[in-house]
Parts: structure tokens; C-alpha cells; sequence
């Protein structure tokens, strides 16, 4: 196990920006607005655009929708490099043909009116006009990763179980 505080892994996420028709939800603000975020919206807000984020690994829905909520909520920055860091890289194993779906249960999952949204979503079209893949550190701890900068965690074992997905 590595020490304390120390990177021990880099696993793969999906950073979308996507066209969506059906709703309004362009900018963070309106993001703040449909899931009743606990923000205040900023003229700052209404001016950054939305990305949507999911794990570019398969995992057990339940974790899936977790991490793709909270990343998304979120809004993670991510520094780019052109150096590939000295440790481990989980391996893409969610391809980016299945992403485009994942906002759509992202959507289902944040919205608080879910009675006035869900008779929406079959008429939601969205289409991906950027996706880039972003490597996110993890620490390891016990049975746990945890995210460096975040701090969100989740059990080392649900990657095994998705391995076998």
C-alpha cells in the first residue's frame, strides 16, 4: 500500500459538453437551478458552460451514477499535461461509443422536480459536441480510493466487479 497522501493510481473519466434539446441546461447556473444545488448563481455561473462527466470504467450502476453526479455537480478542473504521471493508469474500459446515454440517467438523477422532468427525457435529443478523456489521482486507503483533490471515496472492489461487466 502506498503512503499516506500519496497517488496511487489515476483512473479515466469522460468530460462531455453536449447539445441538449428538451431542456434548458446549458451553463452551471442552469445546473444549479434544475438539481436545487445548494449555490448561489453568479452572473459568473450563467457564463460557465456545462460539462457533463461520467467514469470511463464500467462499475456497479449504483457507483456509476454516484461518481457521475458528483462529478458533475462538481465541475471538476483538471490540469493537462504532456507527461503521463509514474503511476498507475486504470484502463478505459466504459468506450465513448456508451457515453452519450450516461447524460441522460445524469439528468434523470439531479433534477428535484422529478415529476415534471421525467415526462421530458424521451423527448430530450442530446448530442456530444466535445469529449475529452481526464485522468482524476486517487489515494489509496484501506479498502478505499479516495479522490485526491475531492476527497469523494469508494470501496477498491467495486473496480474488480467491473472488470467481470
Amino acid at each position: 500500500m502506498e503512503g499516506a497522501g500519496e497517488i496511487s493510481q489515476y483512473l479515466p473519466f469522460w468530460k462531455m459538453k453536449a447539445r441538449i434539446e428538451g431542456i434548458k441546461l446549458d451553463t452551471y447556473a442552469d445546473l444549479i437551478r434544475i438539481g436545487n444545488l445548494p449555490k448561489a448563481i453568479t452572473p459568473a455561473f450563467e457564463q460557465t458552460p456545462l460539462y457533463f462527466w461520467s467514469p470511463a470504467f464500467k462499475i456497479n450502476p449504483a457507483m456509476f451514477l454516484r461518481w457521475a453526479r458528483q462529478m458533475t455537480i462538481s465541475q471538476p478542473g483538471e490540469k493537462t499535461g504532456d507527461s503521463l504521471p509514474d503511476v498507475p493508469l486504470y484502463p478505459i474500459t466504459f468506450p465513448l461509443s456508451e457515453v452519450a446515454g450516461s447524460i441522460t440517467i445524469t439528468i434523470a438523477d439531479i433534477v428535484t422536480d422529478k415529476r415534471k422532468v421525467f415526462p421530458l427525457l424521451p423527448q430530450i435529443r442530446i448530442s456530444l459536441n466535445e469529449c475529452l478523456l481526464v485522468y482524476h489521482p486517487f489515494i489509496e486507503s484501506h479498502n478505499e480510493l479516495v479522490h485526491a483533490n475531492m476527497h469523494f471515496s469508494f470501496d477498491k472492489k467495486s473496480l474488480a466487479f467491473g472488470t467481470g461487466l
